[in-house]
């Protein structure tokens, strides 16, 4: 990496921001929902990215088992070659989970931006 890169990516610039009390308590709240700090919340936000809450444990334990299906799934391959079609439809259906309930939801930001300066 160029050390131009490096320099671009420092982190610089301080922005200050008054809260209430009640809107300080809400955005702990939210960032620790998300297991962000504050600071990597409003960043995300700032990038377009909506963090979404951490999923209850009910959410990984339902994970385990799918995945616990999966490898049952797995053992059955060498005698029934169709189980690896059934395999291949929980990988994507474990991958489409953990995508809708954990990984941030992007805006378009610029958009945002055009919509404000109109």
């Amino acid at each position: 990496m160029s050390k131009g890169k490096l320099e671009q990516d420092k982190r610089n610039y301080k922005v200050y921001i008054h809260f209430t009390s009640e809107e300080n308590g809400k955005i702990k709240q939210y960032a620790d929902a998300c297991g962000l700090s504050v600071s990597e919340l409003l960043r995300q936000i700032c990038m377009g990215y909506v963090p979404q809450p951490k999923p209850e444990k009910e959410f990984w334990e339902l994970l385990k088992m799918l995945y616990e299906v999966h490898e049952i799934f797995k053992m059955c391959v060498f005698f029934y070659p169709m189980a690896i079609e059934t395999c291949k439809g929980i990988e994507d259906f474990i991958i489409n989970l953990q995508k809708i309930y954990t990984a941030p939801r992007k805006i378009d930001v610029d958009e945002w931006i055009r919509k404000g300066e109109n």
